[in-house]
């Protein structure tokens, strides 16, 4: 009988199915496998926690060279060993192979958490003397730090106020665009369906992740990144709309109630749901935000209507 490889074997199908993933650059949450949900959980677990440094790294990938190195000259290859059998070691190793790679790309590799803040605002200062002031449910990661080069992904919304240094670059990336400074004061948010920028203070360049092009800020503009990537100048913006936060309150002038909403989702973490026949009307005004209950209860009675609370942090309106 002719030696197989067994193709239908589920170990090496799923290899397959792992490394196809990382060519096609698709989520592995996609695959319903009990030793992926593992791995997707204890990536999830250790994310948060302290970064592996260099040493670290360096010790991980001695133990694989040291495990892959071939024999001495001396050893030998016993005869038994079938045709099958050597088939069957390649697949375990390309089962193995595509294990490392995906924990080593999505967990040794990834941006550390820097500074997180919970339902609190949440002030961070680094050695250099910048800092920044992150919104509640916002989170910096580090991505790269040197001499000439400092790199953070937000999520959410922050203040930066970043100490000039001619040698060093400071860039703030969200889903949809980044912000590269030399030294200055301005706001990020990456909460809703849109990326905004205020420059208060200094000079940034602000980039689409589909733009060629940056788009300069001068003190007093602003801009901002929708989700088909297109970036917008506000010549004068209005200062309290960016930094109003700060102050607990949320003021807002000719603004879509969809872009409200999303902004109380972001203070406090939940979700709103508002009739399509609503949510692009504009409205100007100013809420407290010291409590989410009083929040909602003001705005029903701006927009004449009724929040219900459809889940654990879930909400919907509806008009009278």
């Amino acid at each position: 009988m002719t030696d197989q490889l067994p193709h239908n074997d589920p170990d090496l199908q799923l290899a397959r199915e792992v490394g196809n993933h990382q060519i096609n650059k698709k989520s592995l949450s996609d695959i319903d496998d009990p030793l992926i949900n593992q791995l997707l959980t204890y990536k999830r677990q250790k994310i948060s926690e302290t970064s592996i440094d260099s040493n670290d790294k360096q010790q991980v990938w001695d133990r694989v060279a040291s495990a892959t190195q071939p024999q001495s000259q001396s050893a030998k290859v016993n005869s038994f060993f079938s045709a099958k059998s050597i088939r069957w070691a390649a697949a375990a190793v390309l089962i193995i192979g595509a294990i490392f790679s995906f924990v080593y790309l999505n967990y040794l590799s990834q941006p550390k958490i820097i500074a997180e803040a919970q339902s609190t605002i949440k002030t961070v200062t680094f050695s250099d003397g910048s800092s920044v002031t992150l919104r509640p449910h916002s989170t910096l990661l580090e991505i790269e730090e040197s001499a000439t080069s400092h790199q953070y992904r937000l999520e959410g919304e922050a203040i930066f106020d970043v100490t000039s240094k001619p040698e060093r670059t400071f860039q703030v990336t969200t889903a949809l665009g980044k912000v590269k400074v030399l030294g200055t004061r301005f706001s990020v948010s990456s909460w809703g369906e849109q990326m905004q920028v205020f420059l208060d203070e200094g000079s940034v360049e602000v980039l689409s992740t589909q733009a060629q092009n940056p788009v300069q800020l001068s003190p007093g503009q602003s801009a901002s990144i929708s989700s088909n990537k297109i970036v917008t100048v506000s010549e004068k913006a209005n200062y309290k709309e960016y930094f109003d936060w700060v102050n607990g309150e949320l003021v807002f002038e000719n603004k879509a109630l969809k872009d409200i909403a999303a902004e109380i989702e972001q203070e406090f973490n939940i979700t709103i749901t508002l009739p399509k026949s609503i949510a692009e009307d504009s409205i100007s005004g100013q809420l407290l935000l010291d409590d989410l209950e009083l929040a909602l209860q003001d705005l029903e009675l701006v927009l004449n209507g009724e929040f219900s609370k459809t889940g654990d942090q879930s909400y919907t309106f509806e008009a009278n």
